[in-house]
């Protein structure tokens, strides 16, 4: 079935990708996870730069999951701690992935140019989650939502850098009082000063 063949590509691009990041894996690689054949890689995929944007928006859907359920499980909650369950999901992801990397701030980093589809496409997903912040810290009763993503995402950056380069597992964590100092100045009101 071309869809689980399609699939298994993905997965183990995933796997390698998040082990040793895009530039450090070569299509010999991938396929030989698969347990395929290049003809067969070639099949699914025009080339090793479609596969990585492929799995760049496997691993995003996981991730946007990821978030959504775990403000979904907080909606009868104060809208402090559905603010923080983005950063208690950060904190789950990074203690369960071993591999440390954050496919986005790969991405960004091994394609720098801004032109670059992978580059563009990081970009994109990026932006959703800052959707997706936003539209939460509206509906908590944020009113400067845009300041309020702004730093939120600084904190979350600082945290995700930590864990992938440091290996700090418990970066989300740590980070966690700050974000949680940010949360209340904006609920009780701060704007962008």
């Amino acid at each position: 079935m071309a869809s689980g063949t399609r699939e298994r590509i993905v997965r183990a691009g995933l796997e390698l990708f998040l082990r040793s990041g895009f530039a450090h894996v070569g299509l010999d690689q991938v396929v030989k996870q698969a347990g395929l054949t290049k003809t067969t890689f070639y099949n699914h995929f025009e080339s090793k730069e479609e596969l990585v944007r492929a799995v760049i928006t496997a691993r995003e859907i996981e991730v946007t999951r990821s978030l959504s359920e775990a403000v979904a499980r907080r909606a009868d909650a104060p809208a402090r701690e559905r603010l923080l369950a983005v950063v208690d999901a950060f904190d789950e992801s990074f203690r369960e992935d071993t591999t440390g990397r954050c496919l986005l701030l790969s991405a960004v980093v091994e394609f720098p140019n801004t032109q670059d589809p992978t580059n563009q496409l990081a970009t994109t997903y990026r932006e959703a989650r800052c959707d997706f912040l936003r539209s939460i810290a509206h509906a908590a009763g944020i009113q400067d939502t845009e300041a309020f993503v702004a730093r939120f995402t600084i904190l979350i950056d600082g945290a995700t850098i930590s864990w992938q380069v440091d290996r700090r597992h418990d970066a989300a964590q740590q980070a966690r009082p700050c974000v949680a100092q940010l949360v209340d100045s904006f609920l009780n009101g701060a704007t962008s000063s």
